[in-house]
């Protein structure tokens, strides 16, 4: 799905001087991506100074007993949970823009 309304919701906060905590679910192939990550570090660094903090929310397949009850399918079934350290290099070049990042929510 489209995350423009997302952006232009965040955009709107922004304009405003609003100050943000970023909630960003990372998904391994979605938007754990060289291209998407960098284009993410990109919109970071020219709204740096109103981003209090980010959260890194590793993504984790729990949710797969819950399609399998409700006899749906989970199109995200073959996407490994990520683990923590796999988002300590995408943590610390976060930081390094100048913006406080933490690992979950």
């Amino acid at each position: 799905r489209s995350n423009v309304t997302i952006l232009e919701n965040l955009e709107y906060l922004l304009i405003k001087g609003k100050k943000v905590i970023l909630r960003i679910p990372i998904v391994p192939g979605i938007n754990f991506t060289n291209s998407n990550l960098n284009l993410l570090k990109e919109y970071i660094s020219t709204h740096k100074e109103k981003i209090q903090e980010i959260g890194l929310l590793p993504f984790h397949n729990i949710a797969d007993n819950k399609y399998e009850k409700l006899k749906l399918n989970n199109p995200l079934k073959e996407v490994k949970s990520l683990k923590e350290e796999d988002l300590f290099i995408l943590k610390n070049e976060l930081e390094s823009l100048g913006v406080k990042v933490k690992i979950g929510g």
